[in-house]
């Protein structure tokens, strides 16, 4: 016969879920469980009962994110002194799916350690003079996986394993290829889906966490080229709602490498996806590739200070929204 304090227990809503086959398990045990779960399975255990759901968003979301490598390139200000044990629970899978701190512009060196050969270029008789129309007509290069071709012209794009005729990338970067143009305009663009980068619509619409954009460029020592760059927050519709364009145009004997960067802040609601574009040309009009060199792009979203005002109440159930792709 269950005695009394066994009783009060078995009949708490605040230990609901800590009797498993009769046996009370303290938190500490339960939480330790809980914390070997997956990021999706803790999602759906905080339906189970309470208890769960109060541990999960609390001690076990909170152990987890302080685990994570990139914990703090997840925020946009120093977490020194910062407790985030407060944090909703969207918050938390979001960190803990690399929503944050991460890069989410994919393939951003080229792949030029992948051996393919493009076919020969074609050529385009116009009025005036004759254009090289360098398009790989295998969908599969690995050059430009993830990028759609807007202009390949002149002798078109290229990538090379180690930059011809400037410095090398900087040695911080993951990569040592870079995209290279040529005499004729290239240009190329990424569309990312924000929902698929773990940034669901309730992230982008309440939270509107900074998005830290950059890029590196280059010149040949003995040629003068353009670089351009052009990064576009979108709607649902894909109509602009906020937009950074910058245009370097390098003409003197510089063959290092500079950076170009920018941060998105309180852009509003209804931000959807992030267009991604660049292009360059060289000012000589030589043959061979002689134009600006790219690579190291990067998108990376980080939680905003503004954190720091939401209110400490528990939030509500968030099931659907995280899991929905659909924008």
């Amino acid at each position: 016969m269950a005695s009394e304090e066994y009783q009060d227990i078995v009949e708490s809503d605040f230990t609901n879920g800590l009797i498993i086959f009769g046996n009370f398990l303290p938190e500490e045990v339960m939480s330790n469980i809980l914390h070997c779960l997956s990021w999706d399975d803790l999602l759906n255990f905080r339906l189970v009962c309470h208890s769960w759901k109060r541990l999960i968003d609390s001690f076990v979301s909170y152990k987890k994110i302080r685990e994570c490598k990139s914990y703090k390139a997840c925020f946009a200000f120093n977490v020194k002194g910062f407790n985030p044990e407060s944090l909703p629970f969207y918050l938390y899978y979001a960190i803990g799916k690399n929503a944050f701190g991460s890069n989410h512009l994919k393939n951003a060196f080229g792949s030029g350690e992948i051996p393919h050969v493009c076919q020969p270029p074609r050529r385009s008789f116009g009025r005036r003079r004759a254009q090289d129309l360098r398009m790989c007509s295998d969908v599969n290069c690995p050059r430009f996986k993830h990028w759609s071709v807007l202009s390949s012209q002149g002798d078109g794009w290229t990538v090379e394993m180690v930059p011809q005729g400037s410095q090398p990338l900087p040695e911080h970067l993951e990569g040592s290829s870079c995209f290279v143009t040529s005499y004729g305009l290239c240009s190329k663009q990424q569309i990312i889906k924000l929902s698929e980068c773990g940034l669901s619509s309730k992230i982008m619409d309440e939270i509107q966490p900074h998005i830290d954009i950059s890029e590196w460029y280059a010149r040949r020592f003995d040629c003068g080229s353009i670089y351009r760059l052009k990064v576009s927050l979108l709607d649902i519709n894909k109509e602009v709602v906020d937009q950074f364009n910058e245009e370097i145009v390098e003409n003197h004997w510089d063959d290092d490498w500079h950076q170009v960067s920018h941060t998105f802040r309180n852009y509003g609601p209804d931000v959807r996806f992030l267009l991604f574009h660049h292009e360059g040309i060289d000012t000589q009009f030589w043959a061979g590739y002689y134009g600006s060199k790219m690579a190291g792009g990067s998108v990376i979203a980080r939680i905003p200070e503004d954190i720091l005002q939401l209110d400490d109440e528990p939030c509500q159930l968030f099931l659907l929204d995280t899991l929905d792709t659909r924008v």
